[in-house]
């Protein structure tokens, strides 16, 4: 059905994910290190990667920061580090989803079709969005102001997406976790706040005569396209 990486140095893990996915229908590569993912990326395009955290030649967050700035799949965390500062350190590096161990395959199967579902489901928008100064294209995930690229994270693109996309919209924080992180059940307002802090200050740096996001205050914020 889906083409899923697996990044895990625990082999028992990977098996037991590679299993349960194949038997789901899906496609599944794994990799036991960044090195070897790095290969397989070379030549390979997953719809999704599960990425473990603690990896043998290091860290699953800075991976998934350097692979954010090319690709356009889902990565789900699966670690088993569980305070929230850590979740929270895996949603910042741009992970879509944080699963912990121990762990249900079943869950995270159902994880993986939710993210690959809410990647693809702007997929009959148009490619280009222009609005005075600013582009946004939706294929490549960037925006340029005045011809220059805007060096924005996986997350803070999508923030922007969601909010150009429905301009006539309030975003209460809740609004935007559920909308960019593809989840129901609430997400830290402080990690929501500090990617829509960076989002503004990126945007107001590059212009500084425009304000696209509006803060309304008690609700949320708001796309400005006047």
């Amino acid at each position: 059905m889906y083409k899923i990486m697996l990044v895990d140095d625990d082999n028992s893990i990977l098996d037991i994910n590679s299993i349960y996915l194949q038997r789901q229908g899906h496609e599944v590569v794994t990799a036991a290190s960044i090195k070897e993912a790095r290969e397989i990326l070379a030549n390979y395009s997953p719809d999704l990667m599960v990425l473990d955290v603690m990896l043998p030649d290091g860290s699953g967050l800075k991976f998934c920061q350097e692979i954010k700035k090319d690709a356009n799949f889902p990565v789900i965390f699966l670690s088993s580090l569980c305070k929230e500062d850590e979740r929270i350190d895996g949603f910042i590096s741009g992970g879509d989803d944080y699963m912990t161990k121990p762990f249900s395959p079943r869950e995270l199967s159902f994880r993986i079709i939710a993210r690959i579902k809410n990647s693809l489901s702007g997929s009959e928008q148009p490619k280009i969005l222009v609005f005075g100064d600013l582009a946004i294209d939706t294929a490549s995930k960037s925006a340029m102001m005045k011809g220059n690229p805007i060096d924005l994270t996986a997350k803070e693109f999508n923030i922007l997406l969601q909010l150009a996309r429905n301009i006539d919209r309030t975003y209460s924080l809740d609004d935007i976790y559920t909308a960019v992180w593809g989840m129901y059940d609430g997400g830290d307002p402080r990690t929501i706040q500090t990617h829509v802090f960076n989002l503004r200050k990126k945007l107001k740096d590059a212009n500084k005569d425009k304000t696209f996001i509006k803060t309304v205050w008690g609700r949320g914020y708001k796309f400005n396209d006047k």
